[in-house]
């Protein structure tokens, strides 16, 4: 049972990892859902994941019109050096 939570947590935070990464690529500033889920290819887990993230306050989240943003937060942890 443990096993089978570590490898659901690691999983979730691969794709929060992937999200992320499209959401930060500074191309682009704000995203349709649609388009996140179509380049991830998983519907179900990018909106799982929108959600851990907007919890986590790393991305804006525009309901009524589907669009989501990384915070300013987001964008300047992305550029600290590693």
């Amino acid at each position: 049972m443990h096993d089978e939570d570590r490898r659901s947590r690691l999983d979730d935070r691969d794709m929060d990892a992937a999200v992320m990464g499209l959401l930060l690529d500074p191309q682009f500033h704000i995203w349709k859902v649609s388009e996140v889920e179509k380049e991830i290819g998983d519907p179900v887990a990018v909106r799982d994941s929108l959600s851990r993230l907007r919890g986590a306050g790393l991305i804006h989240e525009l309901f009524s019109m589907g669009f989501v943003w990384p915070t300013r937060a987001a964008r300047a942890a992305d550029e600290l050096p590693q």
